[in-house]
């Protein structure tokens, strides 16, 4: 059974209380379920700051694997069957996000400027078996989204994206109806971060099944005495037995929200026993 340890309301005036209200609510759990809800986050791909997440982000490709690379110095993603990066299937830009589908298809997005009045999240669904390879060359000058067009990705002229759709950042939260493009609507629940939408950071709970959008702001990390240079939420990802949702930050921890992500339920690992070293922290709750 869940149990937390909570510290009184805070002042809402004071955001170093706030920090100190969200920072108490711990749960108290066995080992073993500490140990399984660690491995859920720890298998779900992450920006690419986590470095050895994506150690962990392998989409199967008909007899292949492809693993994300985190290219340096500019940091890009890059998709290839080989660590030496001298052929690859796709480039993103660095400030891109990924969420595997299935065994061959995955959702590439990022935040962009269409207008000065126009802010969205793009999201491009991406088919493995669509991509070709081609010869990879490290390019030195502006970033991947000033070279390409500005489109931050970069495929051979052979390859394809599946489909392409928007969601503004200045969409209300709440349940919308949505009209997702027909290769999604095979899918039950995507989860997706919204990094610089008018009402911050939001959680994406997509369900084109449904043809359902649901908009929900963090509200205890939007409204919390973080220190947003140096920590973020970088992952999120649905806990197949509770229906909660398991989320990770940058030098924050291991944390819980309810299903409709409206709701901040507690640490699993808390920040202060969070190691810098992100490799460490792995190795050191590596599933048995």
């Amino acid at each position: 059974m869940w149990r937390s340890r909570r510290s009184e309301a805070p002042d809402k005036d004071s955001k170093s209380s706030r920090r100190k209200w969200w920072s108490s609510r711990i749960f108290r759990i066995s080992a073993g379920e500490r140990e399984r809800i660690i491995s859920i986050i720890k298998g779900s791909p992450g920006f690419f700051q986590m470095g050895p997440a994506w150690d962990h982000s392998i989409i199967p490709s008909l007899d292949e694997k492809l693993l994300w690379y985190n290219h340096k110095p500019d940091g890009n993603l890059v998709l290839s069957s080989s660590p030496s990066l001298d052929n690859i299937y796709l480039e993103l830009d660095y400030r891109s996000n990924v969420v595997p589908l299935d065994s061959t298809k995955f959702l590439a997005f990022y935040d962009q400027a269409l207008s000065p009045d126009r802010m969205t999240t793009r999201f491009m669904l991406f088919d493995v078996t669509r991509l070709k390879e081609f010869k990879y060359v490290r390019e030195k000058g502006p970033p991947l989204a000033k070279k390409v067009k500005k489109t931050r990705y970069r495929i051979s002229p052979e390859s394809e994206v599946v489909c392409v759709f928007d969601i503004s950042l200045t969409e209300e939260p709440g349940v919308h109806e949505f009209d997702f493009p027909q290769p999604m609507k095979k899918y039950e629940d995507i989860l997706a971060l919204g990094e610089v939408s008018l009402h911050g950071l939001v959680i994406y709970i997509m369900k084109p099944r449904r043809g359902e959008l649901h908009i929900s702001p963090q509200k205890w990390w939007n409204n919390g005495d973080w220190d947003k240079g140096y920590q973020g939420i970088t992952r999120i990802v649905r806990d197949p037995v509770t229906d909660n949702i398991v989320g990770e930050g940058l030098r924050m921890g291991v944390f819980l929200l309810n299903p409709n992500a409206t709701r901040f339920l507690g640490w699993v690992v808390h920040w202060s026993e969070y190691d810098m070293d992100m490799r460490d922290f792995y190795l050191r709750f590596r599933p048995k």
